[in-house]
């Protein structure tokens, strides 16, 4: 609930102060807030550093993001975009590592607290990191763009609000459609991985006794499936577009959804091969939005809009547990997992399809701030993506650019 708030405060500082040093600040402060999870020796501590690490996780994925596609080569960007989102799916499998190597250290069942005391030092690595990679050359001339607006509306108008950056405003009074329908489709994203992945270990588990070893497996297996799919489908949404592509990605998933999710201890493969589906069109999903979205304030846009779709989300293992209070087995307490996740799979997917051939596409949108000396009121209305699929201007303007 608080990564809105992250999106937020952290949006707007890097639209604001800059992509680096907001990174490193955000960096930072997630060594204080692994530290303090693992010192906590109650409930209601333990909580309240989870909260401030929900905050953190809002802000620092707009600004991860902005950071690794903003100044890229036009033509790079899918590929990019491939690479960068199924980095989580690496993470995943490190963490996976790291666990089975701090489980036992320590006092007995809290293995946990040197696991995050570990994590926090890597957080070291990546202050280094960008403090020795300079500021965005887009955020850069962007600030140079904001500053001749305001000095304009410094010398047309008179009183308290004419010295106040007020060009969010501008921006927010135009893109709200815009900004409306990227919750949705973010919503829709996050809805197709969540009711794919947050209770499939509890079905190997409860409902075909898997062990923890099999489950590890399976696990590891499926995200590495989910690391190719990303890093494949995001080339080739350079080929098909972003719409297309995502939606062929989609289609893939349906197709091995019912025996994914039955007989999953034998079906196993045929999950991977759903996750390469699904993290297929998160691995377009970055750039995606990052041409969707206004320049002036992409950052923030992008970050709330994500995160606020993420937010719509979080219900996704409530619903289907709800929903499996209808499906119960023979054992007492449980349901059938496979059935509940197969139907909400299957309305997921089927409602991101539709949301997502309904949308715009601003395929190959330049990202990066030009030279031009067009005021930042002219951004609004020329790079708020008037030209969209790639029109003839928008092409040769890249063209130009590379």
């Amino acid at each position: 609930m608080l990564r809105p708030v992250g999106a937020t405060i952290f949006g707007l500082a890097g639209d604001y102060l800059g992509r680096k040093w907001t990174y490193i600040i955000i960096a930072t402060l997630f060594i204080a807030v692994e530290v303090g999870t693992g010192l906590a020796q109650t409930y209601s501590q333990f909580l309240g550093v989870r909260a401030l690490f929900g905050v953190l996780m809002g802000g620092m994925y707009p600004i991860a993001m902005v950071t690794a596609l903003e100044d890229q080569p036009t033509e790079a960007r899918g590929a990019l975009s491939g690479i960068f989102l199924p980095g989580y799916n690496m993470g995943y499998l490190l963490a996976q590592v790291f666990y089975l190597a701090f489980a036992s250290t320590g006092a007995e069942n809290e293995g946990w607290r040197n696991l995050l005391f570990f994590t926090a030092g890597l957080s070291v690595i990546l202050i280094v990191w960008r403090f020795l990679y300079p500021e965005s050359p887009s955020y850069l001339k962007l600030k140079e763009r904001k500053k001749i607006y305001n000095e304009k509306r410094k010398q047309t108008g008179t009183g308290f609000w004419s010295r106040i950056d007020l060009t969010i405003l501008k921006v927010l009074k135009t893109e709200w459609l815009m900004f409306s329908y990227l919750v949705v489709l973010y919503a829709c994203f996050n809805f197709a991985s969540h009711a794919s992945q947050d209770l499939y270990a509890s079905m190997l588990t409860n409902q075909y006794g898997a062990d923890l070893n099999l489950r590890t497996i399976i696990i590891v297996v499926s995200n590495i499936g989910a690391i190719i799919g990303g890093l494949f489908m995001g080339n080739v949404s350079e080929i098909l577009g972003r719409r297309l592509t995502i939606i062929v990605c989609l289609l893939w998933a349906v197709a091995f959804t019912w025996s994914s999710f039955n007989n999953a201890r034998e079906n196993w493969p045929l999950y991977v091969l759903l996750q390469g589906g699904v993290m297929g069109a998160w691995g377009v999903a970055p750039i995606h939005l990052m041409e969707l979205v206004n320049p002036t304030y992409r950052a923030f846009l992008a970050g709330l809009a994500y995160q606020l779709g993420n937010l719509i989300s979080s219900a996704s293992s409530t619903i289907q547990a709800r929903i499996g209070e209808n499906f119960p087995l023979e054992e007492e307490g449980m349901y059938d997992y496979g059935f509940v996740m197969a139907i909400f799979c299957f309305a997921v997917f089927a409602c991101h399809i539709l949301c997502v051939f309904l949308g715009p596409e601003r395929f190959h949108r330049e990202l990066r701030i030009t030279d031009r000396e067009e005021e930042i009121e002219n951004t609004s209305s020329k790079d708020d993506g008037s030209k969209d699929d790639g029109s003839k201007e928008n092409s040769s303007n890249t063209k130009k650019q590379i």
